[in-house]
């Protein structure tokens, strides 16, 4: 697991909930691993500026609650 930590990994936003600014992301489709952030888990983007359906890339990292998204960042998709 350790090194599939340090490797930049893609997925899909799942959730969003704005209050608090938090949201999931998933990874796969066929048991679909489920992987919680938070506002300050963006980097160089804004809450705001995320959807639902809209690719990610990220890191994983521990927490209390199990596995999060760090430095999650949009994935820009246009050709």
């Amino acid at each position: 697991m350790a090194d599939e930590r340090s490797r930049l990994q893609r997925g899909t936003i799942a959730r969003l909930h704005g209050r608090p600014k938090h949201g999931l992301i998933v990874r796969g489709w066929i048991g679909a691993t489920e992987i919680a952030f938070d506002a300050r888990d963006l980097d160089g983007v804004g809450f705001e500026q995320l959807h639902v359906g809209q690719a990610v890339e990220f890191y994983l990292a521990s927490s209390p609650t199990g596995l999060r998204a760090t430095g999650v960042r949009i994935i820009d998709e246009q050709p």
